[in-house]
């Protein structure tokens, strides 16, 4: 049983190399014959970016997957992004205890599903991964949100 992989791309224009990023990831889809899904924002925050920028790019996803008839949504999330998601609650609540992480598995949208299949996995971890693979990396920056 085959299945078929898109790739979903949010550009939020909040940092001078956004552009060129997206255009990179647009041509390695086209060279590896990947349909490749974006959007981008016209005029992005000035405040409460974190936030807005979820909700737009989860909304974008759902759109695309309900268009394009994806039942499965994976994103690359892995360990470190974790342990910064909780730390951060950490800090916004002041509550050590309540500070839950990022699930592995949910239910999204009408009926389809998120996975994070990196979650125990570092990023370090899978930069070495892919160098001992000659595997292909677009270089991964830290989102300023």
């Amino acid at each position: 049983m085959g299945f078929v992989i898109g790739v979903a791309h949010v550009n939020h224009k909040l940092r001078a190399t956004s552009d060129e990023e997206e255009t990179y990831l647009r041509n390695y889809c086209q060279e590896h014959n990947l349909p490749f899904y974006s959007t981008w924002w016209e005029n992005p925050p000035k405040n409460g970016v974190e936030e807005k920028a979820r909700i737009f790019r989860y909304h974008f996803f759902k759109e695309t997957m309900v268009s394009q008839h994806y039942q499965v949504l994976a994103t690359a999330h892995h360990r470190d992004d974790q342990i910064e998601t909780m730390i951060m609650k950490m800090i916004r609540e002041g509550n050590l205890f309540s500070a839950k992480g990022i699930v592995a598995s949910q239910s999204f949208g009408a009926t389809g599903e998120l996975v994070r299949p990196l979650l125990q996995i570092t990023k370090e971890e899978i930069l070495d991964y892919s160098k001992k693979k000659a595997l292909f990396i677009l270089k991964i920056r830290q989102m300023p949100y």
